[in-house]
């Protein structure tokens, strides 16, 4: 129905007092230092547990077996405060905890798939909305008109005033330390797409990882479950 997010927007973040790797090394010796460690994740079954996996498995590593992997909800005010206290050694959190963590002097981005850390996961479909063909045939104008919204707020990102973006962010993230909205106008329109429809590319990226993680077992094609009219070049 609508591709939202073209990129994979799970971040690692590791405590200023995690050693064993810099966030410039090459990235199998970063993965290699979160062996034994304590890692916190939003939940099982999760994307930030499937980007764990992913890791450790490009590695020869098993996330189940070489680290601790800690369930502290989808909070980010509770994952920096079990950063902070030292309860994990790092993060596998959602967009924006590596900004927050860096705002507040207590952690750094170690790996980010959106930035190009992982070959193969730079440019993945990972947020969308979907439905079922009844509701297409049911309620026609209705999903056209959602999709046409969808569309106008996903140019807005990337022709309004960064300045603009900041505000709304403002009040979407209540209670956000400003220090951490700063990159976020820019970072987003690296990671939104002007329109909403899916290339077969990012499609089979997402639907690789997906296989490589156990995330689904039964696994669509392209031309099954992405609409002509949403498939672009």
């Amino acid at each position: 129905m609508a591709n939202l997010v073209d990129r994979y927007y799970v971040d690692v973040v590791v405590g200023s007092s995690f050693t064993g790797a810099a966030a410039g090394d090459p990235l199998d010796r970063r993965i290699r230092a979160l062996r034994g460690k304590k890692i916190g994740i939003t939940g099982p079954g999760s994307g930030t547990e499937a980007l764990v996996t992913y890791l450790f498995a490009k590695v020869g590593m098993d996330s189940a077996t070489d680290c601790e992997l800690v369930n502290l909800g989808s909070t980010a005010a509770s994952a920096l405060g079990a950063l902070k206290a030292g309860r994990v050694d790092a993060l596998a959190f959602f967009q924006p905890i590596a900004q927050q963590a860096a705002a507040a002097g207590i952690g750094t981005r170690f790996i980010s798939p959106a930035a190009g850390d992982v070959p193969g996961l730079e440019r993945t479909a990972h947020g969308v909305v979907f439905t079922t063909q009844r509701i297409i045939d049911k309620k026609p104008k209705e999903v056209a008109a959602f999709q046409a919204a969808l569309e106008r707020a996903q140019r807005f990102i990337h022709d309004a005033d960064p300045a603009e973006i900041t505000r709304l962010l403002t009040v979407y993230l209540k209670g956000i330390d400003p220090k951490a909205l700063t990159e976020l106008p820019g970072l987003m329109r690296t990671e939104i797409p002007r329109g909403i429809g899916f290339t077969r590319a990012s499609f089979d990226t997402a639907i690789a990882f997906h296989r490589a993680t156990g995330l689904v077992k039964h696994l669509p094609t392209y031309e099954k479950i992405v609409p002509p009219a949403l498939r672009t070049p």
